[in-house]
């Protein structure tokens, strides 16, 4: 049996996936969290053999969480879920050590292919994402924003979502001053002049979901 922990902040996506992978036997969804924090202690208490991690989800973002649940606990098997094409975040995950990324149009079959390839000690992403990572990798240079490190990226998206420094410093075990030592950092290599300005690009690279539209 393939002990599966699902990261996720909606309640009835989780349900939605937990149904998919149980649907034909062997794989089971033994503890489900709602953010990062929560994922970390239970990929300690439950031991997963595949943890599935939604790119959207908080406290901290998935670059910090993907960090920190390869640290805490190295024998599970990390994939990310999430769009295709969302700049340099795929590459970046994989890059910290994810095992795999597969896009959020994938449909049951090929869900519960990737949770048994990872499970097999093999990596997987799916043909969709391989190609924007083939394609993005193509258009990088020039592409400030896919030069990012991994850590400079997970400051830049919780600056972005308009999180405050000390909650930053928090959350990513960093004193004030390395927040600070980092966006100054992003705005000197960005052209930035502000944290609005962060903001924007996050939304033109595809790092943020744009705000929804309200309706007259």
């Amino acid at each position: 049996m393939i002990r599966v922990l699902l990261v996720d902040h909606r309640k009835l996506v989780r349900a939605g996936l937990k149904r998919l992978m149980e649907e034909e036997g062997g794989i089971a969804v033994v503890a489900e969290a709602k953010n990062g924090d929560e994922a970390v202690r239970l990929a300690r208490e439950q031991g997963p053999d595949v943890i599935l991690v939604d790119t959207r989800i908080t406290h901290p973002g998935v670059m910090e969480t993907v960090r920190r649940l390869i640290r805490t606990r190295a024998k599970s098997r990390v994939m990310a879920l999430g769009d295709p094409d969302c700049g340099p975040i795929p590459a970046r995950l994989l890059e910290l050590g994810a095992s795999g990324y597969l896009s959020k149009h994938a449909d049951g079959a090929e869900l519960r292919r990737a949770v048994r390839e990872l499970k097999s000690g093999k990596r997987y992403v799916c043909a969709e994402v391989a190609r924007h990572l083939v394609l993005n990798e193509i258009e990088r240079h020039g592409d400030l924003v896919g030069e990012l490190s991994p850590r400079e990226l997970s400051v830049m998206l919780m600056l972005s979502e308009g999180h405050p420094r000390d909650e930053i410093s928090d959350r990513l075990c960093v004193s004030l001053k390395t927040v600070s030592t980092y966006r100054t950092r992003l705005l000197q290599k960005l052209g930035a002049r502000n944290d609005v300005d962060l903001a924007h690009m996050a939304l033109r690279h595809g790092l943020l979901e744009p705000p929804p539209r309200i309706s007259a």
